[in-house]
C-alpha cells in the first residue's frame, strides 16, 4: 500500500534551492459556518522547508501541493518521539544502576 501525506500550501519564500511553503491546517469543524462563534474551531499555520533542484519553476505566492510518503511520516515520528523516549528511559535506568538508589 503506497499512500501519501498530502497538504496544499502557498510558497512564502525562495532562496536558491530552499523553498518555504506555508500550510494552514484546520480542524474538522473550522470550515463550519458557525466556526467564528465556536471555541472549538482552530487552525494552525506551519512552515515546511523544501530543497528543490528545480526551484526556479516556482514563484512566491504560488499555490502548491506538498506530498510525502507514509515512510517519511513514520521516520519523523521515530526521530521526534520514539528515539527521545528510549534515550530518557535508558538514562533513568543507567542512573538508577550507577547510583544504586
Amino acid at each position: 500500500m503506497n499512500t501519501h501525506i498530502r497538504h496544499e500550501g502557498i510558497i512564502d519564500s525562495i532562496d536558491g534551492e530552499h523553498v518555504q511553503v506555508r500550510i494552514v491546517q484546520m480542524s474538522a469543524c473550522a470550515s463550519c459556518h458557525a466556526a467564528s462563534k465556536c471555541v472549538t474551531s482552530e487552525s494552525k499555520v506551519k512552515i515546511v522547508d523544501l530543497w528543490l533542484k528545480d526551484s526556479l519553476r516556482y514563484k512566491i505566492g504560488q499555490k502548491v501541493v506538498v506530498l510525502a510518503s507514509d515512510k517519511v511520516g513514520m521516520t519523523a515520528v521515530m526521530i521526534g518521539f520514539v528515539i527521545p523516549v528510549v534515550i530518557v528511559v535508558l538514562t533513568i535506568v543507567l542512573a538508577l544502576y550507577l547510583t544504586s538508589s
